[in-house]
């Protein structure tokens, strides 16, 4: 039979023992936990203290992010790897630019986390218990530090050239489907996707490189113009500087439906009714090309091309082109065709005068991808 003090001692350890494990119990209970692996609802989970007690030590809960509460549009930028809750609806984008297409919203209260931070104040977003499940393109103006402004700078040089077409040109006929529209009908009008005029090849946008030229250029308080003429958009091909309007308008007697494209994605789709006032529309702020198509008429077929400064042409009649108040320096210069794609060489420019240089295509360039198979199925 054992002692008295070794029984009472026995109580004292089995004692202290019990005590840790409820303390231990309680700390677990108390402490943020995750989500448990198994799926089980964490506020039914079965508390296991006395098993702890018996291994006589304590595994720490996973370490979380903390959920970020209450942010907006003008918060700071989140940290990569942050689960957020939103404050406010928020719009998710395709892209890290304010002109690219709003692809949903995130609704407010919805947690989402910041897959990538960008130092311009754009995120990427997912769902909090998905990373592969990518939201979009979400804008934090808080932080995020406004660019230092340079103006740029104009000089008084010229850049001309001609754009050569040294191959067989593809025939361009009337568009079988005018024949099925009333207005359209009754003219019989060629397409004027490939436009051969001496050897030299219409309808080429011609521009210095964008960023060849140093220093910010605001866009020209004056509108560009594109007009529906005869079912067709004139001209074909239009350039602006990044966020000057463009007005689209509508000389014929019908309606038209002007549904604009950036790179392969939609941007906006309007109806154009005849007789209406031009459309006015910003173009975006950042470079890129803006494609114009009609629902009621399919064949139509226009382009406007952005550029981040303004020294940029298209070509006229005999292919010929002109860029002026160059300032110098040596550029890439490229000349861009719907049908062929793109083209570059480099130029040296003085303080003043003119510069020549030549680009050549021969019709067996592959179409570029903002503008697949126009010609399929046309003729």
């Amino acid at each position: 039979m054992e002692k008295p003090e070794a029984f009472i001692a026995g109580i004292a350890v089995g004692g202290l023992l019990l005590g840790a494990g409820y303390m231990a119990g309680r700390h677990a209970l108390s402490s943020p936990q995750p989500p448990p692996e198994t799926g089980a609802d964490e506020d039914h989970a079965p508390p296991r203290p006395a098993a702890t007690a018996r291994r006589g030590r304590h595994k720490p809960p996973k370490q979380e992010v903390p959920l970020i509460v209450g942010v907006t549009a003008s918060s700071a930028a989140p940290p990569a790897g942050a689960v957020i809750q939103t404050g406010e609806a928020l719009e998710v984008h395709a892209g890290p630019d304010e002109g690219s297409p709003v692809t949903g919203t995130v609704p407010i209260y919805a947690q989402v986390r910041v897959l990538e931070a960008g130092e311009d104040g754009w995120t990427v977003v997912s769902r909090p218990d998905d990373r592969a499940a990518t939201l979009g393109w979400v804008l934090w103006r808080g932080t995020a530090p406004a660019p230092r402004r340079v103006a740029g700078v104009f000089g008084t040089a010229t850049i001309r050239g001609v754009v050569h077409f040294t191959g067989r040109p593809p025939v361009m006929a009337v568009p079988k489907k005018r024949r099925d529209t009333d207005v359209c009908k009754d003219k019989d009008v060629k397409y004027n996707a490939v436009v051969v005029d001496g050897g030299g090849l219409e309808g080429v946008f011609v521009r210095i490189a964008n960023d060849a030229v140093q220093g910010s250029y605001d866009p020209p308080p004056a509108h560009a113009t594109i007009d529906q003429i005869d079912c067709m958009y004139v001209p074909r091909i239009q350039g602006v500087v990044g966020g000057q309007t463009i007005d689209i308008g509508n000389r014929d007697g019908t309606l038209h439906n002007v549904h604009t494209y950036r790179g392969v994605e939609s941007w906006f789709n309007r109806p154009h009714v005849k007789g209406s006032p031009p459309i006015e529309q910003p173009m975006p702020d950042a470079p890129g090309i803006v494609k114009l198509t009609c629902d009621v008429h399919p064949w139509m077929r226009g382009f406007v091309v952005v550029s981040a400064h303004p020294f940029f042409a298209v070509t006229g009649a005999g292919g010929s082109f002109a860029i002026e108040h160059v300032p110098p320096g040596r550029y890439p210069v490229e000349a861009w065709h719907p049908r062929y794609g793109l083209k570059e060489t480099r130029v040296e420019v003085g303080a003043d005068g003119a510069v020549e240089v030549a680009f050549s295509y021969d019709g067996t360039e592959p179409e570029p991808a903002e503008n697949r198979d126009e010609l399929k199925d046309l003729f």
